[in-house]
């Protein structure tokens, strides 16, 4: 007798069980029940992007979480008992990835992965930059010809289905480092989403409140903001808010400065967004900033810097204001910056400060273009480029080939 507990999990077994109850079906119904979902394994860091994603999945789509606990206890016994822990490591790692026993499709988040290949598995990969695609970020590994040579026959491995920039701006660092010839119907950008948020425009008094979420204060563009808003503050009725926690440790209180440790995601969803007036980060550094989509499911207008992606997600004009980023991470071409950082430390840009209180003064002045920009971005959010549909449409398409 085939014990169903063994065959469904969690949900899914609760789901069964009150059906069997009901309508006492066969077990061929009960299986085909459980398997009218497609299984996503997910592999990554549960940042707030990809919880987004993971709490709002595809139609018809089952993510399941890698729990590495099992592949550290393996680890750990074939580490003390030499050769029959190697031959249980070499079982183990069959078993986990044969595409006979399993036949899950792989999403690695954000990093790249050679075993789903040795192991014939079908796996697709999203990617913030070609960052991702050496260990812990060491762009200087690009400069290998053996390794992008690797990477790239990787790429074009059967197994691999999709490769998913999240931004066009990460598949350009791509085409900068890599041979991409044959390789253009394996990569499709997908923006990241978000759910849209409860928007109150209740005016509680006449102070224009800016609100700046990061850490790594530098390179966010923290110390150009504060000079800016100096300089606003002797001008208008305005408040500034900063939630980061290496500004909330090395900065002295100043006036009308309100300064905030790391706060948990759904307090600043909650309190900080809903009370703010205006986003502002110009950063010199981020990958995906997905603080950004935060802004505009607040319907928030966003102020911030030319960098990298930025442009895609705040359109000047039309749903913030830039400014001209005086650095970058990343070169005109897309390549690493390797010296950007000691560039940061060691410069001033009073330009940079006297275009962030141009644009800042501009949107403190006007309300009714604060709300315009705000409908607008928050508009992308609810029905467009950065909305759940949009993503799930051209996530379920890519999952439902990737298995074909």
């Amino acid at each position: 007798m085939v014990d169903i507990s063994e065959l469904l999990d969690g949900e899914w077994m609760t789901n069964i069980i009150r059906k069997v109850s009901q309508q006492h079906p066969s077990l061929d119904d009960m299986l085909k029940i459980r398997d009218q979902k497609q299984k996503v394994e997910f592999r990554g860091t549960l940042r707030p992007l990809y919880r987004e994603l993971l709490e709002t999945p595809p139609t018809g789509i089952e993510y399941r979480i890698y729990n590495p606990r099992y592949s550290i206890l393996a680890r750990r016994f074939w580490s003390k008992t030499w050769i029959p822990g190697k031959i249980i490591r070499h079982i183990y790692w069959r078993a986990r990835y044969n595409p006979w026993l399993n036949g899950t499709l792989l999403h690695l988040s954000n990093y790249w992965d050679y075993s789903p290949i040795r192991m014939r598995r079908n796996f697709v990969a999203d990617t913030e930059n070609v960052g991702t695609f050496v260990s812990n970020w060491k762009f200087e590994d690009l400069r290998s010809p053996e390794i992008r040579r690797t990477i790239e026959d990787s790429i074009r491995s059967n197994f691999c289905r999709k490769i998913m920039p999240l931004t066009y701006a990460a598949k350009r660092t791509m085409e900068a480092v890599f041979n991409m010839e044959g390789l253009n119907d394996k990569i499709e950008v997908i923006y990241p989403a978000i759910r849209p948020l409860q928007i109150d425009r209740r005016r509680r008094d006449n102070v224009v409140r800016i609100l700046f979420v990061g850490n790594n204060f530098l390179i966010k563009g923290g110390r150009e903001l504060i000079e800016a808003f100096r300089i606003i503050k002797k001008r208008f009725d305005v408040e500034l808010t900063i939630v980061s926690q290496d500004a909330y440790d090395s900065m002295q209180p100043q006036k009308d400065v309100k300064i905030h440790a790391s706060t948990p995601r759904q307090e600043l969803l909650s309190k900080f967004f809903p009370t703010a007036d205006i986003f502002c980060l110009p950063t010199y550094a981020d990958s995906f900033g997905f603080v950004f989509l935060e802004a505009k499911a607040a319907a928030l207008p966003i102020v911030s810097t030319t960098h990298f992606h930025v442009p895609e997600i705040v359109e000047d004009g039309e749903t913030g204001l830039l400014v001209k980023a005086p650095i970058s991470c990343w070169n005109r071409d897309f390549t690493y910056n390797y010296g950007w950082f000691n560039s940061l430390k060691n410069s001033h840009y009073p330009e940079t400060v006297s275009d962030l209180v141009d644009k800042l003064s501009i949107l403190i002045e006007d309300d009714s273009m604060r709300i315009k920009m705000g409908d607008r971005g928050n508009k992308e959010v609810v029905e467009g480029k950065f909305s759940i549909c949009a993503r799930n449409k051209k996530l379920k398409e890519i999952y439902e080939k990737a298995n074909a």
